[in-house]
């Protein structure tokens, strides 16, 4: 889904059951929807949207993106961190 010029992502997204990586980066996303929490991704990638994506998104997608990238640190054996600023969140 990436390079594609999506402005939105439908909600529709959450039955996505099987979905592992998802990388929406270089679109025109302005915001996330909700549905995207119910996800359990291994792989997400939301660069080059443009830098409000993530501040403009709720504070359960921020939330939910804290966990993954928490999760994804501890995979890595804390190699990288996010902090709340890095997603609008501090």
């Amino acid at each position: 889904m990436s390079n594609n010029e999506l402005t939105t992502l439908p909600k529709e997204i959450e039955s996505l059951n099987e979905l592992v990586s998802l990388n929406i980066s270089n679109n025109r996303l302005t915001i996330l929807p909700e549905e995207i929490c119910s996800l359990s991704l291994n792989s997400f990638i939301c660069s080059g949207n443009g830098d409000d994506l993530l501040v403009n998104s709720g504070a359960r997608i921020k939330e939910w993106i804290m966990s993954y990238a928490r999760r994804i640190n501890e995979h890595n054996g804390g190699q990288s961190e996010v902090s709340e600023e890095e997603i609008g969140g501090g």
